[in-house]
């Protein structure tokens, strides 16, 4: 994957939460801006999953980007 879309994704406001999703199948997921960073080039991505953990993951290795939704509401009754 290009930098690009990483980037966007990071950037978008209102913020959406995502997933990154990498060719050796691990998941990281975003829920907020803060957790994740990206290098100055783009080429690696900076993710804090759990509380200390660090995660760099190359760039070229993610193969998608995505986003979750939230929880579907109950219909309202007219």
């Amino acid at each position: 994957m290009q930098p690009d879309p990483i980037r966007s994704a990071h950037k978008l406001r209102p913020f959406k939460p995502f997933t990154i999703i990498t060719a050796s199948g691990e998941s990281y997921h975003v829920p907020h801006p803060e957790i994740m960073g990206q290098s100055g080039t783009g080429n690696t991505v900076i993710v804090m999953p759990k509380g200390d953990e660090v995660v760099m993951i190359d760039v070229a290795s993610i193969t998608e980007i995505s986003y979750a939704f939230g929880k579907k509401g109950k219909k309202s009754e007219a």
